[in-house]
């Protein structure tokens, strides 16, 4: 039967030669570690802020589009029905030609108080 040969990397010291001790605070270069990690750390928070920052304005710009450009059902309801009202108006023309604004109301307010 034959024994296995060791590498030298793994043989057991010859001689007057130590092993070097274990020495964890020498084994990790501290200062490039720490500065990983800070650069790292600044580079992770800036991006979420960066990604907060975009889904806000994206919420406001969806907002805007879908509650504050719409009008509300009542103003066009009611938009259509004064329409509607001035068109068919003998006292007006019959709606074939421009009224301003106080005539309009006259008409208005003594149709209200009939």
């Amino acid at each position: 039967m034959s024994t296995a040969t060791q590498p030298a990397a793994h043989a057991a010291p010859k001689g007057d030669e130590q092993p070097k001790p274990f020495d964890p605070d020498h084994d990790i270069d501290t200062r490039r570690t720490i500065t990983w990690l800070v650069v790292w750390m600044v580079i992770l928070f800036a991006s979420l802020w960066l990604m907060v920052e975009l889904y806000g304005a994206v919420i406001d710009r969806e907002r805007v589009k879908k509650i504050d450009l719409q009008p509300a059902a009542e103003v066009l309801d009611l938009r259509a029905r004064e329409a509607s009202e001035l068109t068919r108006s003998e006292d007006l023309g019959g709606g074939n030609q421009r009224v301003d604004i106080e005539t309009a109301m006259k008409v208005l307010v003594k149709r209200a108080q009939k």
